[in-house]
């Protein structure tokens, strides 16, 4: 006897329908279901030990292949991990390289106030050699040498009068900005020379 698949009620092996609920579709019998299922996994487990067998083969085969594609993946596998670890110990790595490649303008800058420096420094110590006409008074443009109070070759100190000059207002003395010793004359005694001239330099 079977029984439905619906009611349960125990039905005749032979009926096409259940007499209690009028379904179509008895219980299927045990020992067919049973025999089916057990072909089922017999035919899987030919067909996967089908493939094994073709992998098998497939790698005998091709042994030589495969394991040179298995070290190239290792080595692209080292480095990349060898590039992590390095960018995780210096992240700002780029931005470094990036600040070397830029012009460092502080350092330019830092070198043309130098340069500055040192042409101003140079020009303070020409014009320690240099005896100047300086200013003479009001309205007051021109003045004549009158006399030299040392000549070419003397050695004088700073503050030193080393020339006389007058003006229809007054009469003054030049003297040396340093301690040297007296190189040129540009101006000999009677000459004629107005504000800011040079007339006399040291060395």
């Amino acid at each position: 006897m079977a029984s439905c698949s619906y009611c349960g009620r125990s039905i005749s092996p032979n009926a096409k329908t259940c007499p209690g609920c009028g379904e179509p579709d008895p219980a299927p019998n045990p020992l067919a279901y049973g025999c089916v299922i057990i072909i089922a996994l017999g035919i899987g487990a030919i067909l996967f030990l089908k493939m094994i067998g073709l992998v098998v083969n497939w790698v005998s085969d091709y042994k030589t292949e495969i394991m040179l594609v298995l070290i190239a993946c290792g080595v692209v596998g080292l480095g990349y991990a060898l590039w992590r670890q390095k960018k995780s110990k210096n992240p700002s790595g780029l931005n470094h390289e990036n600040e070397a490649l830029e012009p460092d303008f502080e350092s330019a800058s830092s070198e043309t106030t130098l340069k500055k420096e040192k042409a101003a420094d140079s020009s303070v110590k020409a014009n320690n050699k240099q005896i100047r006409v300086s200013y003479l008074g009001e309205d007051v443009q021109f003045a004549t040498i009158t006399h030299w109070l040392r000549k070419v070759g003397d050695h004088v100190e700073e503050e030193e009068s080393v020339v006389v000059i007058e003006t229809d207002k007054v009469s003054t003395e030049l003297a040396a900005p340093s301690r040297g010793v007296i190189d040129v004359i540009y101006y000999p005694t009677g000459s004629q020379v107005s504000v800011g001239d040079i007339v006399c330099e040291l060395r």
